[in-house]
């Protein structure tokens, strides 16, 4: 409990240059004591209050591990989720990644990562990435694959990507 005191002190000393880490810290000590209730409010606080840390990944990855331990699937399957589109990549996103395989694996509908949205999600990051060569075929075959009338809202997000690519690459 002294470290955890102590973590907490130093996550609030604006002076501080090791605030944030002392934040994670204090959530993962409550978390590995056992306090549930307390490890969510503290990794919630800590994304609260850097929401654009590297490490947020891996706070929201372990609100969602808690999550689904409580049985809250639907919210922490939302969360695995935003996890992989914001940073597909990432070692908190290949974890996002593996949870939602397992849940799919499962039966759960909600947590298949190859619905359209999520295809259309990844090609939106690799082209805010700028990884027009890697993203190039992925987008030519979704464009191929979404047919009729009730899939022009992704069709029409799929040529724009398209565009994207072809204009940063000069191809036609």
């Amino acid at each position: 409990d002294e470290a955890a005191i102590e973590f907490r002190l130093v996550s609030n000393d604006r002076m501080s240059p090791h605030r944030e880490a002392a934040g994670l810290l204090a959530a993962k000590m409550a978390d590995l004591s056992g306090h549930e209730e307390a490890a969510l409010d503290a990794y919630r606080g800590f994304i609260k209050r850097w929401p654009d840390s590297p490490q947020g990944r891996d706070a929201r990855l372990r609100i969602a591990r808690l999550e689904l331990a409580r049985g809250e699937n639907r919210r922490a399957i939302l969360r695995l989720k935003s996890i992989l589109q914001r940073a597909p990549e990432s070692r908190a996103g290949h974890a996002a990644f593996e949870e939602l395989k397992k849940l799919a694996a499962g039966g759960n509908i909600l947590a298949r990562t190859d619905s359209p949205a999520d295809r259309l999600a990844r090609l939106e990051w690799l082209v805010r990435e700028r990884r027009f060569a890697e993203a190039l075929e992925p987008a030519k075959a979704f464009l191929s694959s979404v047919k009729g009338r009730h899939r022009a809202p992704e069709r029409i997000r799929a040529l724009e990507i398209l565009a994207k690519i072809y204009a940063q690459t000069r191809r036609e």
